[in-house]
């Protein structure tokens, strides 16, 4: 199978100017699930909601006809449909997905140019250099009939798909017009030629018109047309709801009524008028959602006080499109100036008084080259690749306007706002300078200038070669401070061939060996690049004298060679708690971001984090961790550890960050059938028995208040083998596959509180669909999910209806899942195949049982 090829991912720091077409993430918070003003990706389906019917008819056109036309306005989706919401489909029916083409600027051959007709078409070297890069085809083969038999003769016909974005590109430059017809031409033929080869074309709809004169020329007519249209306000809320539930981060009925408000709250002109509209801006969704997400996952006190949770809910002033709009400019604008080193004065007069006019509307703007453009291309390149303007193709020329007219108004507040704040620092330079100088001399004898007290050293460069040693880095580093653990920090990034190691020696006082601590073996992938980090937790000694080493042998000294960037960091980390009987609980107070806990071999410490959020955790395995960053779970499976947390706090602090720990007891083995009742402090860890004959099964927990803020459920070698399908109600966990007989369930409490939980362990092997017979499923009554074991002997499309107020899932155990939309769940079955069909109620009288339709159709033929 052809993939697509994607920009190695790269550090969170903004990135070197990159060509046209090429996505800059200038985004600081990755984890973010909403993309903001760019397309979802495809690895982004989990996250993609709200298109549901979209796709589900997207995909029986394509299945059903070699060609389909989808067409949409400008920011409407088109990219995101495709790729988060179809591709996923069709690879559940066996699709091979080709790297989707975005058509942009070619240029005419020259009159003089002396090229014959046998010259490439185009258009048809676009597709080609895209879905197959490289010299693999002959360079006068570069036609879509070549394309073809190449894909046929590599994979034997199975069925393909080839996405054509921004198809309207194919009509900007009006001096083609004799490669365009000719190029329609070879699609037809192709696709007649091929049945097995479908395609769609995304187009704005602006431009169905110049599609109008090649109706002839289309493949089939393209009879078969799609159009999308914006996101209406049950299908925003549900792309907005869902998103945040799969995240874990919470978002309240009255919260969503409110962001609802503001993205469909339309100005009619008028002062103080405003009218619900139809449809939501997709472009201010993803900016008023982005940022929201951001507050309401890394939640802030409100005061010195502290806030409670109550003051985490949002309030009519929290919403603020228009704030959000112009945040998004200045950090647009930020990442432009900080990428080419530009003036920011000038880049946001350009905004405002190139791309704006006086009745603030959006202008659009000749940028053929600098003269006319105003700006240097790499600036234009970095604003458009964030998203803050957009630049088209027109006949010969190309125009550049802002993304949208929202933009308007959030640039113009932009520039107000950084004005008024330039002519602020102006007026107070002068006096705080003088100020500073005389300070200064007043107060120097008794100045103590901040220094980091936990670093006990830094190294960073580009590991090179050396005369004696090749590609060997060796960074010394002294014993932590008594009562202290070092914490040693190795970044690596660049290309490396296997083999590239990271070791921790020390050496004790008159000894002329060195004794390994640690190594670990750097992961390099399959194209030779390295972007990584290791973590060791080391117990030193005050008399030795300790090393850290990166050995990368395959570095060559030519000047052509790969390189390996290292950026090696090692501080102290005080052992502030050690416990050493389960039961017992100590609450410490530190004044350092890292704070080293001591654990003892297969006890689990419960950690809660007071004041700071909880970074990362170093040194030992992590069975659990609260979505809110506040308390984690940890267990040492061998001899004494030392475990390492990170949080956001820091010496400078007025408030101290504080740590409570507690050893976990483990309570009583749970059975198949049991109902217990669990009460216990912050956790509880119980073992569960289950035969694999038994396997799928399902532990369902219902809590007092509410207090079960995660769980989890892992097997003999502490992994996870929990189902991440949404089919299965928070607090409670699904195991769809056997994992041996051993697990573990754990139960973490919210916010430091009491668990005060029922528990049942149920088996869901016994319900089986094994034939294509329609029936039904249902949820038993007093329970909230329910399972089947799904095999049938062929391939079939399976279909659940009638879903209000539930969802279902089609786990088929090789990470192929299906989930259902707000009405149905539409999953294809492979034949002979073990899957897994679970399915949940979110509402309606838990007392009363509740069944839902079941179909199942064959499907013939491949």
């Amino acid at each position: 199978m052809i993939e697509s090829r994607s920009p190695t991912s790269g550090h969170t720091s903004s990135r070197k100017h990159s060509p046209r077409g090429m996505t800059i993430d200038v985004t600081l918070d990755a984890d973010n699930p909403f993309p903001g003003p760019k397309p979802y990706r495809r690895d982004q389906k989990e996250l993609f909601f709200g298109r549901s019917s979209e796709i589900e008819e997207l995909t029986s056109l394509v299945l059903s006809t070699s060609a389909v036309l989808l067409y949409a306005q400008s920011g409407s989706g088109k990219s995101s449909l495709l790729q988060a919401g179809l591709v996923p489909s069709l690879e559940v029916f066996g699709y091979r997905i080709l790297p989707a083409v975005r058509f942009g600027r070619v240029d005419p051959m020259p009159d003089d140019s002396g090229a014959d007709t046998s010259q490439p078409n185009p258009f048809a070297k676009m597709v080609c250099d895209t879905v197959i890069p490289g010299d693999t085809l002959p360079p006068d083969g570069l036609d879509l009939g070549q394309l073809a038999a190449f894909l046929r003769d590599e994979d034997g016909g199975t069925p393909t798909l080839l996405i054509l974005d921004q198809f309207e590109e194919l009509f900007a430059n009006q001096a083609l017009w004799q490669e365009r017809g000719a190029f329609l031409a070879q699609l037809r033929r192709v696709l007649d030629a091929n049945p097995w080869l479908h395609t769609v074309l995304a187009i704005r709809s602006d431009y169905l018109a110049n599609l109008l004169p090649h109706e002839r020329d289309l493949p089939g007519r393209m009879l078969i047309r799609c159009g999308l249209e914006s996101l209406r306000e049950q299908a925003a809320r549900e792309a907005i709801e869902m998103t945040f539930r799969k995240t874990g981060v919470p978002l309240s009925s009255s919260e969503m009524d409110l962001v609802l408000d503001r993205l469909l709250s339309l100005d009619v002109g008028l002062p103080g008028s405003h009218v619900r509209g139809q449809y939501v801006n997709l472009i201010q969704l993803q900016i008023l959602c982005r940022r929201l997400w951001r507050e309401k996952a890394a939640p802030r006190s409100r005061n010195e006080a502290g806030a409670s949770d109550d003051s985490q809910v949002l309030q009519q002033s929290d919403v603020d499109l228009a704030d959000y709009m112009q945040s998004f400019v200045d950090d647009a604008v930020a990442s432009a100036v900080t990428q080419t080193q530009s003036d920011e004065g000038v880049v946001r007069r350009w905004l405002e008084d190139r791309l704006t006019t006086p009745a603030s509307r959006r202008a659009v703007l000749l940028v053929d080259n600098e003269q006319t453009a105003g700006l240097p291309q790499e600036i234009l390149d970095a604003l458009e690749n964030a998203r803050l303007i957009q630049v088209e193709q027109r006949n010969q020329s190309q125009w550049a306007e802002l993304t949208h007219d929202s933009m308007v108004a959030a640039v113009q507040a932009s520039n107000k706002e950084w004005g008024r704040i330039r002519r602020r620092t102006r007026r107070l330079r002068t006096t705080a300078l003088a100020l500073a100088l005389a300070g200064l001399m007043v107060l120097f004898p008794f100045l103590r200038f901040p220094t980091d007290q936990n670093l006990l050293t830094k190294a960073t460069g580009v590991l090179t070669v050396a005369p004696l040693e090749i590609g060997t880095l060796k960074v010394p580093f002294p014993a932590a401070p008594r009562g202290s653990v070092a914490v040693v920090h190795v970044s690596l990034y660049g290309e490396s061939d296997a083999g590239t190691t990271v070791q921790v020696f020390a050496r004790s006082p008159g000894k002329k060996q060195a004794t390994e601590l640690a190594s670990r073996t750097v992961t390099v992938v399959a194209n030779g690049a390295i972007d990584t980090t290791l973590n060791f937790v080391i117990n030193t000694r005050q008399q030795a004298s300790y090393a850290a080493i990166v050995k990368a042998p395959n570095l060559q000294s030519d000047i052509d060679a790969k390189h390996l960037g290292y950026n090696v960091t090692v501080r102290s980390a005080p052992v502030v708690l050690d416990l050493r009987k389960p039961g017992t609980s100590v609450l410490a107070s530190v004044r350092s971001p890292l704070v080293a806990v001591k654990l003892y071999p297969h006890k689990p410490l419960y950690l809660g984090i007071i004041g700071p959020d909880l970074q990362d955790v170093w040194g030992v395995r992590t069975l659990i961790t609260d979505p809110a960053d506040d308390a984690v779970v940890l267990e040492s499976s061998g001899g004494t550890r030392y475990a390492v947390l990170s949080t956001s706090g820091s010496a400078d602090e007025v408030v101290s960050p504080e740590v409570y720990g507690q050893l976990v007891k483990l309570g009583p083995t749970l059975q198949l059938g049991a109902h217990a009742h669990i009460q216990s402090n912050n956790v509880s860890i119980r073992s569960l028995h289950i035969e694999q004959r038994n396997v799928p099964f399902g532990v369902e927990t219902s809590c007092k208040d509410d207090d079960v803020g995660t769980s989890k459920v892992i097997d003999s070698a502490e992994q996870s083998v929990g189902s991440i399908v949404r089919s299965v109600p928070d607090g409670s966990a699904f195991v769809p596959a056997a994992h041996g007989s051993e697990y573990r369930l754990i139960l973490l409490a919210n916010n430091f509180s009491t668990l005060d939980c029922q528990v049942t362990v149920r088996s869901f092997a016994q319900q089986g669909i094994t034939t294509t017979t329609n029936g039904s499923i249902k949820v038993n009554a007093n329970s909230r999910f329910n399972a089947y074991r799904v095999r049938i002997p062929t391939a079939a499309v399976m279909v659940v209806a009638n879903l209000n107020g539930a969802r279902a899932s089609l786990d088929c155990l090789s990470n192929q899942i299906t989930e259902s939309g707000p009405e149905r769940l539409l999953a294809f079955v492979p034949g002979d195949h073990e899957c897994v069909l679970s399915i949940a109620r979110y509402s309606g009288n838990i007392r009363k049982p509740v069944s839902f339709p079941l179909l199942i159709d064959p499907v013939s033929g491949k």
